[in-house]
C-alpha cells in the first residue's frame, strides 16, 4: 500500500505525522495485515525520490525537511 499526499503547506507536515503514528501502531501490533509495511517517508518530485523520516532506538519518527523539501513546502504556500 503506498499512501501520498499532495504538498499543500506547512500542514502537510502535521498529516504525514499522523499517518506515522498510524503506521507505528499498527507495525507494533505483529506482523501487517496484508504484508509488509514500512515506516518511511519519502519525498518525489522531479523524478528523484529521498527519504525524509528516521527512526531512533525507542521508535520515535523524525521528518527531516531539506532543501529540497523545504522547497516544496515554500511553493505550495506560494
Amino acid at each position: 500500500m503506498l499512501i501520498a499526499l499532495p504538498i499543500t503547506g506547512p500542514e502537510t507536515l502535521s498529516a504525514v505525522e499522523s499517518l506515522v503514528a498510524l503506521t507505528m501502531q499498527v507495525l507494533g501490533n505483529g506482523p501487517a495485515p496484508g504484508g509488509v509495511l514500512s515506516a518511511d517517508v519519502l519525498f518525489s518530485r522531479d523524478g528523484d525520490v529521498d527519504r525524509v523520516s528516521s527512526i531512533d532506538e525507542d521508535g520515535t519518527v523524525s521528518i527531516t525537511v531539506d532543501a529540497r523539501l523545504q522547497h516544496a513546502i515554500e511553493q505550495a504556500v506560494g
